[in-house]
């Protein structure tokens, strides 16, 4: 999907016969329509709509890297100092 940059924490938990909750984090580019992401990432379509009970998405925003930095972090991120 445009503006997506990864997905992570992905759980899904099959808490009956025909209820399945999801949740996970989407890591969005700086310029990304986050409501339309998160309008397409909760809607399931077809046989997979019927059968979420609930789906859960949370939404960090890519950073720019600083001179030094490696790769590309999420902004809230674990490292040190943030």
């Amino acid at each position: 999907m445009e503006g997506v940059v990864a997905v992570h924490e992905l759980h899904i938990w099959a808490i009956t016969v025909g209820m399945v909750l999801l949740a996970c984090y989407v890591t969005i580019t700086p310029d990304a329509d986050a409501d339309l992401v998160l309008d397409k990432g909760s809607d399931g379509g077809g046989e997979a709509e019927m059968m979420m009970g609930r789906v859960c998405v949370g939404l960090e925003m890519e950073r720019k890297m600083m001179d030094g930095d490696e790769g590309m972090r999420c902004a809230g991120g674990d490292e040190e100092g943030e």
